[in-house]
């Protein structure tokens, strides 16, 4: 199977308790540079970080572009359910990181 990736952004929004939320998926691959131009418009980020790969660059890059707004952000680890993940080691490399 190809390997599918994300080019360009998505948006979708929804409503819970009354507040208006816009979810902005931005893509993959770090070669875009969506990522910058979408924290402009957020008022947070969720990082999502392989529980395989751990932090790479790319993750380095959104933090950093996170910093320069000081965003709030939240960590999700995605891939749980795979043959090598191993959460105790994401954990230490954000920390690390």
């Amino acid at each position: 199977m190809a390997r599918q990736i994300t080019i360009s952004s998505a948006f979708c929004s929804l409503s819970w308790k009354n507040a208006a939320i816009t979810l902005v998926d931005t893509p993959g691959d770090f070669n875009s540079c969506r990522h910058r131009t979408c924290l402009n418009g957020v008022d947070g980020a969720l990082v999502v970080i392989d529980a395989i790969d751990g932090v790479k660059v790319q993750t380095e890059k959104v933090w950093e572009f996170a910093d320069e707004r000081s965003l709030p952000r939240l960590v999700f680890i995605n891939k749980m359910d795979r043959e090598r993940a191993d959460f105790q080691k994401v954990i230490d490399d954000i920390r690390q990181t």
